[in-house]
């Protein structure tokens, strides 16, 4: 498996739109045996290898020099879940870390030392270190911890409470909590600008984008977005956030600099079915952005957006059933899409739009990660299964 890699990454070594990336698909599996990686090389759009894992299989991340990944694996509500650690050229599986119950995201530090990881049953975040694969502490956070973020400086993790409804602010050296900052409503995610000054938290109880000072803890504003907003995609300037708002099937575009009076455009209906995940190309030129389809047993779609204005929907292509997290290839040539229901991957020519292939992986792919890592590697929260 290893000389078919290396050999497909000879061919077009000199060409660097060519080049492969490795996707590595997270496999949630069936919640009762073990979940599975399907590695994938993009070039020639074939699996390499499989590996199992733990499971209930839910989120990845990398080590910054992408020589390890991190396999989080939720287990069950009642069960404490783990992190399987594997050497990326080899597929090796290098350790197992166990961390507290249920958990379903977890995030890296920009130096790589550690991982922080939140357990949703437990209320608690999990503190692994990232080298020695042990647990350095277990730290209490708010009801329901749905997502989480590390700053770029790597000095701070801020923590959403889904039922508690508020954040918590960790010190990444001492893990002391600096800060609760109480939100409007049922916060699914955290997001932070690229230069750090700004958290965006999307609550999902009452159709709102909170933005935060990220120092003084102070709530900047409240924006009223569409029904259901899951997440933000913010560009790499800071400029514009995108929200997919996931019940209203569009899309909610806020000005991230205008800090008062925020000027919101809203995509017209880009779906018919539920909003999942969103990507913005490594251009910053185009948004990708899944969505299930408009009943049971209806195929999904990828919609591709423009990212200026006036945003309009560029093309609109047919995936597999039930699609969940969009990964866009470190050249962004592809577009690569989890079908949680169709256990398989479609891969999108970014370009023409065309369907080029669709890719069989294991059962209920719920995440994929790609290598090389071109940004901070962390997971959203809803890449859970359920």
């Amino acid at each position: 498996m290893q000389l078919i890699k290396n050999l497909l990454q000879v061919v077009c070594y000199s060409c660097a739109l060519c080049a492969a990336d490795t996707a590595f698909v997270v496999n949630y599996g069936d919640g009762v045996h073990n979940g599975s990686l399907t590695i994938v090389d993009t070039l020639a759009n074939i699996p390499i290898t499989t590996v199992s894992v733990g499971v209930g299989a839910v989120a990845i991340v990398f080590s910054p020099d992408g020589t390890k990944a991190f396999v989080l694996n939720a287990q069950d509500e009642t069960h404490n879940g783990s992190i399987t650690v594997l050497n990326t050229s080899t597929y090796d599986v290098i350790s197992t870390v166990t961390v507290g119950v249920y958990p379903q995201a977890l995030a890296i530090t920009p130096d790589g030392s550690k991982i922080f990881v939140i357990n949703q049953s437990g209320n608690n975040v999990t503190v692994v270190d990232a080298a020695m694969y042990v647990v350095l502490a277990t730290i209490d956070v708010g009801e329901i911890p749905s997502g989480l973020a590390i700053t770029p400086n790597g000095r701070k993790v801020f923590v959403s409470n889904y039922i508690g409804n508020s954040l918590t602010v960790l010190d990444v050296e001492s893990f002391a909590v600096l800060e609760t900052i109480s939100v409007v409503a049922n916060p699914y995610g955290v997001f932070i600008t690229p230069d750090g000054s700004e958290v965006a938290v999307p609550n999902i109880g009452d159709n709102t984008v909170s933005i935060i000072n990220a120092e003084t803890y102070e709530i900047i504003t409240n924006i009223n977005v569409g029904t259901g907003p899951i997440a933000i995609d913010i560009m790499s300037d800071g400029a514009i956030g995108f929200v997919p708002n996931t019940t209203d099937f569009n899309v909610s575009v806020i000005n991230m600099l205008s800090n008062s009076a925020i000027p919101l455009f809203t995509t017209s209906a880009i779906a018919s079915g539920f909003l999942q995940f969103s990507a913005i190309s490594p251009d910053g030129q185009k948004l990708f952005v899944s969505a299930y389809g408009s009943s049971d047993g209806i195929n999904g779609t990828l919609s591709i957006l423009e990212t200026a204005a006036p945003y309009s929907t560029l093309a609109s292509v047919t995936v597999g059933l039930t699609p969940r997290v969009v990964a866009i290839s470190s050249n962004g040539i592809e577009a690569l899409v989890a079908n949680n229901g169709s256990n398989s991957v479609s891969v999108i020519d970014t370009t023409t739009y065309a369907l080029l292939t669709t890719i069989p992986v294991g059962q209920a792919p719920s995440a994929i990660g790609i290598l090389p890592v071109k940004s901070p590697s962390f997971n959203r929260p809803s890449n859970r299964r359920s």
